[in-house]
């Protein structure tokens, strides 16, 4: 189940973790980022995350002198309107003004999305 964030008036982000893929990198994340103003859906899969350690001055590298780094392995960027159904974006539009965003109407997002057109089987 993913979890949603608001991170400003037009944008939502919803995050998925993984856990089945857990390792020693720790849980891959699936994160949308569905920006409303600029109509664009961010896709980024990121794989847990690197702990690098610090040297201390007597040539240890026990200390628990740390930062943790992201590892992306792939992003992609995808206006509205190349989405083939506007069913996600529909949904995402209705948790941001659940959780207080103010994004354009929903209407005027979606006129500019094509319309799914189903073909007969062998068409």
């Amino acid at each position: 189940m993913p979890t949603f964030k608001k991170l400003d008036e037009y944008t939502l982000q919803a995050t998925t973790e993984i856990p089945q893929a857990a390792n020693e990198w720790g849980k891959p994340r699936l994160s949308r980022i569905f920006n409303f103003l600029s109509r664009e859906v961010i896709t980024l899969y990121e794989r847990g995350g690197q702990t690098e350690y610090t040297q201390p001055g007597n040539g240890s590298y026990s200390s628990k002198s740390a930062f943790d780094s992201a590892v992306t392995s792939s992003m992609t960027v995808r206006s509205f309107s190349d989405l083939d159904s506007a069913d996600e974006v529909i949904a995402m539009h209705a948790r941001l003004t659940h959780l207080g965003g103010r994004p354009p109407k929903i209407d005027d997002i979606t006129k500019e999305m094509p319309k799914l057109r189903l073909k007969r089987p062998g068409a």
